[in-house]
């Protein structure tokens, strides 16, 4: 570990006397040089682990980042195994300290926990004791988030030991393996009755994704202990939820099946893990497994019996006495059922003729009867055709007897080999009555008809119902508008799921744009809707109660409404008239006094709660009505529009306001809609920029950064805002927040930097910070999203973008696979040299070698044919570059315009083309060689 010289010592000094350098400091610092002054410093002190914080009075809890652990985590990945091996001491020191301190003062930070999750997972498997394993299984019991950390060590780590050639490693790979599927047994009240629940401590989907990547190699290389692990976890669950005597029910198939409907519950994961880790077993030591398949078809659960029994499927051999144990007549019941069916389908005719016999006679025996104990002729003979079905193609005989017993059932089993089989499809709902029959009815006959129906309703029910007759409804009202409209009034008092078909009639209509006298039409709709809004007992808990999938309640229909009126005022050239504007405005102000927003959790997809809920409906309708407000007074005034905001002014402050109350909506929606209250009011956003990001409010803060994803433009005040309040790269440090906005929040550094914002020189400018991360995939995003802004002719974009290409060079280290990758990205960027000088020419020298790294070639040896147009022989430079790793042959018409271009240089150029393709000759590559020939020389 080399020293540290002056300044480098006078930096520790700075960060160690100003905390607010520190982030960025970890972030940028690299090498062992810096481990031991820090750790000597105490920045990598158990007391210096942040613990969570609560923000907005305890409401939330807020998880920092220890920075330290960025930088531990960049040098440890770039270490040899002997300075690992070095080093380990110290980093064990630290992560066991740091989390017996945690434990000792009962508190969890998951960030910590995943940084040293990543760490212990690049030590050498001698340098951890199998105790260490315990710092694992804490970690794990975070209450806040344990899926990162099971993803990086169930995906990453123990895929690496089980992979690994000494005893030791495989036995920490079962210890953690057993860490890592530990389950957690629980019994919850649900509708006033104590439910029992098996789960990991983690999200399912992590489980999932662990145990199909790892169970193979688990039995390959654990053998029998491995399976042992599997099945304990699975033993625990089904003893807690005493359930293992109907495991056909929960487990139709053992295999990957459709019928298996909760494939992502713990238990279902655990079937899955046992099936394929004694699989891997088999193909390792298929004698042990063999007894493995024996001892489990002996043992008492159910569950274990049918995993060994689809497992000796696939390696019947009639020889082994393992398999004369399935001839047993435990197995020919409904539990057994799948199993058995296709063991005999597929073996019965390698099965001995004593094999065949036992089977035969296990059929004769089964026997149906009723609770007097006396025999069912036909139900017999049904079960019987469920296991005849199975061998009835071996032979004649086999298929005599299911004829047979088909004849005295009355008819074929459908699906023989499940004994519960649940069909998938669309449900069909059927209307009691015919459309012309309600048509020809009066509108109190056709109300009277309606509200007397009592037929059945819920999502799975097919035939005739109340959703049939509520699409009836829809259709009627739709057929014939003009029949209804004048007294939508009376239809008030029916069922919401009516109501809710006949506003979504007249909204199709709208938006199809139908011949109607719509003027009147939207007097009777609005005098509807608003007799509904105005009824108390519309508001009532009773009045929104859910009826099934097809059957809309009161928020359905409340949204339904939300969006007829977002409709109506959306489009100046489609809209309704102004003089119904208040009559809208009472209604919406009605609604969002009583409709009560979504639950709304840190990891929502905010936009999409919002827009799809019955309050964020009304909320996109009151925006829009405030907007086509504004652009009416614009058309009458001078392009100003204050008297319309100021009226709609109040309900947006209030709006602001409802968060305290856990209404996100709102929240949610100023954002996305930023550019609509831009027009509306700069001032009112440029005053309110500190409460619509704010962060006291964790849940309205990521609610306000997922809406700005979907923000098309930079504002440069808004942006500004995020940039000093650290909200940009907070969201990008933010677990909980998608890919896709964090991608949005770097394409807008992009183009703050593009437009002028801020320089790549300035060392707070945010893409400077940006590149001090060195975050391979943010990158990444970052050369793509410039590449495709590129416009031909752009003579103000490409200098700028030259300028951040020479500063991204200095971050490039092309020894690693990442640099090469982050190299050959950057290749992209060629298509804004506009012409090679010296600067340009170094820039794709660096980079030529590593195009194909990626595979950007294409892309790169597009842009050098067009620069070879007017500089061939700087661009035979560069290209012979790429030749020195990569012999790229496409696009033939790009390498065929190189060539072309050298050669009408003259003699120096023909010379230099020969040399190119005498290249691509020693590396096998004929092509060039042959194309240059067909070159007029």
């Amino acid at each position: 570990m080399n020293g540290l010289n002056a300044s480098e010592l006078d930096l520790l000094e700075r960060i160690d006397a100003k905390h607010a350098l520190q982030s960025v400091f970890f972030r940028k610092a690299k090498g062992l040089k810096w481990f031991v002054p820090l750790f000597e410093r105490g920045y990598f002190d158990k007391t210096r682990i942040p613990k969570p914080k609560k923000v907005k009075d305890g409401k939330y809890i807020q998880i920092l980042n220890w920075d330290a652990l960025i930088y531990l985590l960049n040098t440890v990945e770039s270490l040899s195994e002997n300075e690992l091996r070095e080093l380990a001491p110290q980093l064990m020191q630290i992560i066991r300290d740091s989390t017996e301190f945690s434990r000792i003062n009962e508190f969890s930070n998951y960030r910590v926990w995943c940084q040293l999750s990543k760490v212990l997972s690049i030590l050498p498997p001698d340098c951890i004791s199998l105790d260490d394993i315990e710092c694992v299984d804490y970690w794990l019991d975070d209450k806040y988030d344990a899926g990162l950390v099971a993803e990086i060590i169930g995906e990453k780590w123990l895929i690496s030991l089980l992979n690994g050639s000494t005893n030791h490693s495989l036995a920490l790979a079962e210890r953690l393996l057993s860490v890592l599927l530990a389950v957690n047994c629980q019994i919850n009240e649900q509708n006033g009755r104590d439910q029992k629940n098996v789960s990991f401590r983690y999200e399912h989907y992590y489980g999932e994704k662990i145990v199909e990547v790892v169970s193979p190699l688990v039995g390959r290389r654990l053998g029998e202990s491995g399976v042992l692990v599997f099945q304990s976890g699975l033993i625990e669950a089904v003893d807690f939820l005493d359930n293992d005597s109907w495991s056909c029910i929960w487990q139709p198939a053992v295999q990957e099946h459709e019928q298996n409907k909760h494939k992502n519950d713990a238990v279902n994961i655990l079937v899955a893990g046992c099936r394929d880790s004694l699989e891997g077993y088999l193909v390792a030591d298929p004698e042990g497994a063999f007894e493995c398949i024996a001892s489990m078809l002996k043992s008492s659960y159910q569950i274990l019996n049918r995993i060994a029994i689809h497992t000796a499927n696939k390696h019947f051999n009639k020889s082994m006495k393992t398999f004369d144990l399935l001839f047993d007549e435990k197995y020919f019941n409904s539990g057994y059922r799948h199993e058995i069916w296709h063991f005999l389908n597929i073996n019965y005719g390698d099965f001995s003729e004593i094999q065949k016999q036992s089977v035969l006679n296990l059929i004769e025996a089964i026997r149906v009867r009723d609770d007097d104990g006396e025999d069912l002729v036909s139900a017999t003979a049904y079960e019987k055709c469920n296991w005849l079905s199975a061998i009835k193609g071996h032979s004649l005989n086999e298929q005599a007897l299911y004829n047979e017993a088909v004849a005295v059932a009355g008819s074929e089993p459908d699906h023989p080999d499940f004994s519960y089989y649940v069909s998938v499809g669309w449900v069909t709902h059927i209307s009691p009555y015919e459309i012309d029959e309600l048509k020809s009815l009066s509108h109190e006959e056709l109300i009277e008809k309606v509200r007397g129906y009592e037929g059945k309703g819920g999502s799975f029910y097919e035939g005739e119902s109340v959703e049939g007759l509520s699409k009836a409804i829809g259709q009627l009202f739709k057929e014939s508008p003009l029949q209804y409209y004048e007294n939508l009034g009376k239809f008030a008092i029916l069922d919401n799921t009516y109501v809710y078909s006949i506003i979504e009639a007249y909204s199709s209509l709208w938006g199809e744009r139908a011949t109607l006298p719509w003027d009147d039409v939207w007097r009777y709709l609005l005098e509807f809707v608003a007799a509904l809004a105005e009824n108390d007992a519309f508001w009532t808990d009773e009045n929104n109660t859910s009826h099934g999938h097809y059957i809309a309640n009161r928020d359905e229909l409340v949204g339904a409404i939300g969006r007829l009126l977002e409709a109506g005022a959306k489009s100046d050239d489609h809209a309704f008239d102004q003089k119904y504007h208040q009559a809208v405005e009472n209604i919406l102000k009605r609604i969002l006094e009583r409709q009560v927003g979504r639950q709304f959790d840190v990891n929502s997809d905010a936009v999409m709660v919002a827009i799809n809920s019955p309050r964020g409906r009304c909320i996109e309708a009151l925006i829009n009505l405030s907007l086509r407000a504004c652009r009416l007074e614009d058309k009458r005034g001078n392009g100003e529009h204050i008297a319309a905001w100021s009226h709609f002014q109040p309900y947006y402050e209030e709006e602001l306001k409802r968060t305290t109350i856990g209404e996100y909506e709102f929240a949610t929606l100023v954002v996305n809609y930023l550019p609509n209250f831009l027009y509306m009011s700069k001032s009112w956003v440029s005053e309110n920029l500190k409460v619509i990001f704010g962060q006291d409010d964790h849940l309205r803060w990521l609610c306000a950064m997922q809406g700005y994803c979907y923000v098309n433009q930079v504002y440069q005040e808004v942006y500004e805002h995020l940039k000093e309040s650290n909200s940009l790269f907070r969201a990008l440090d933010e677990d909980v927040l998608s890919s896709e906005v964090k991608r949005k929040l770097i394409q807008n550094i992009a183009l703050a930097y593009l437009s002028d914002f801020e320089g790549v020189d300035d060392n707070d400018s945010s893409i400077n910070i940006l590149l001090a991360r060195q975050d391979v995939e943010e990158l990444s995003h970052l050369i793509w999203f410039i590449w495709t802004y590129h416009k031909k002719n752009d003579i103000e974009t490409s200098p700028k973008v030259i300028r951040l290409w020479l500063r991204m060079m200095q971050i490039v280290n092309p020894s690693s696979e990442q640099g090469r990758v982050f190299a050959s990205n950057l290749c992209l960027w060629s298509v804004y040299v506009d012409s090679i000088d010296e600067q340009t020419r170094r820039l794709l020298m660096a980079v030529a070698p590593y195009a194909e790294e990626a595979y950007n070639s294409h892309e790169f040896i597009e842009n050098l044919a067009r620069l070879s147009n007017k500089q061939p022989l700087e661009v035979n430079k560069i290209w012979s570059e790429i030749l020195e790793r990569y012999t790229p042959t496409y696009p033939e018409k790009d390498i065929r315009r190189m060539l072309s271009n050298l050669v009408a240089v003259g003699a120096e150029g023909q010379r230099e083309a020969r040399d190119i393709v005498s290249k691509y000759l020693k590396n096998g590559v004929e092509g060039p060689a042959l194309w240059l020939k067909d070159i007029d020389v």
